[in-house]
């Protein structure tokens, strides 16, 4: 997996105008929105994973999944690869988008709140790790082509619940409902529901590598 690693990591760093382009427009949106946390960790985070998730493309660019497997590596191995470096990436973006912020908040002078920030950056990082795991699904299963639609379609199933909610929240107390949730069972379901939804994609991942034909 080591080797992987390193060859994604070569593959995003040879990309060099479009890495700048996007760390540019990060230190940007850090600078002059530093105070609204939640919007800059989440963009962060989010540009990072894509980074990551677009090694996939890469890789079958010109025909390179023939080569790319007749070299000692499991099609197993290759699949959980991607979500190891889609977590490390967003990691890393979290953390640079928090860094964004406490510089943004010494230069421009207005203060961030330590819990709160900490809290939101605990709730959205799992959350983000879901997405991602299903995004990497997808671009394993369809390939680069045919998961644009189904990503069209997977964030269409997203807005249309989001609709739905919003179109009943008047029937239902949703917040009476979260505000009785504790928050250590609240982060103990949230972590448990990301780590079967991790490791299900990620089965499910490896069983799409491997039955696809190079």
């Amino acid at each position: 997996m080591k080797g992987l690693l390193i060859k994604d990591a070569l593959l995003i760093l040879r990309n060099k105008r479009s890495i700048t382009t996007l760390l540019l427009v990060c230190v940007i949106f850090g600078f002059s929105m530093g105070e609204n946390v939640p919007f800059v960790l989440c963009y962060t985070a989010t540009v990072f994973g894509i980074m990551a998730l677009g090694t996939v493309s890469y890789d079958e660019f010109d025909n390179g999944y023939p080569f790319l497997m007749s070299l000692p590596v499991e099609r197993k191995t290759y699949a959980v690869e991607k979500y190891v470096l889609s977590l490390g990436s967003e990691l890393a973006g979290l953390l640079i988008g928090l860094l964004l912020c406490i510089l943004s908040a010494a230069v421009r002078g207005f203060n961030i709140e330590p819990m709160e920030t900490a809290l939101f950056a605990l709730v959205s990082f799992p959350i983000l790790i879901i997405i991602m795991s299903l995004l990497i699904f997808i671009q394993l299963k369809y390939g680069p082509e045919r998961s644009r639609l189904v990503m069209f379609l997977f964030y269409g199933i997203i807005l249309a619940g989001m609709a739905i909610v919003s179109r009943f929240k008047d029937r239902f107390d949703f917040t009476g409902m979260i505000e009785n949730i504790s928050p250590a069972a609240a982060a103990i379901g949230l972590l448990v529901v990301t780590v079967l939804v991790v490791v299900l994609m990620c089965r499910l991942s490896i069983r799409a590598v491997e039955k696809k034909e190079y």
